[in-house]
């Protein structure tokens, strides 16, 4: 599960605590938190990028991995608008590729070059 502390000192949950959840990344502007999260409630459910709003709460999900596969390593780019992260093959996860999605949410799509990691630079 993906926590935070609040200013108060307040432990609220970022993630539903019913999936899984995990690598927990931060936007830039502190607003915003991206992470890994089950699709379903047990094991065999893949992992999908989420996105929750800070002070709102509001929690969506920007990716839809297909059968087999799983998103993690979500990462902001410097200006806030895409989530790079990596997609990877149940069977065969050392052939993981590079995916983008903005972060507003629309279509995720590969990265076209071939990678299996990716930083962001201004």
């Amino acid at each position: 599960m993906v926590v935070a502390y609040e200013a108060a000192g307040r432990l609220r949950a970022l993630s539903d605590p019913q999936r899984d959840s995990h690598s927990p990344r931060f936007a830039h502007r502190a607003d915003r938190v991206a992470f890994a999260a089950r699709t379903g409630t047990t094991a065999d459910h893949p992992y999908a990028i989420e996105v929750t709003e800070l002070a709102s709460g509001r929690r969506r999900r920007l990716t839809s991995p297909p059968p087999g596969e799983a998103d993690e390593d979500p990462r902001w780019s410097f200006d806030d608008a895409w989530i790079s992260f990596r997609r990877v093959s149940l069977k065969a996860p050392e052939r993981a590729t590079v995916w983008l999605v903005p972060t507003e949410g629309g279509a995720e799509r590969p990265l076209p070059l071939p990678a299996t990691d990716v930083r962001w630079s201004p």
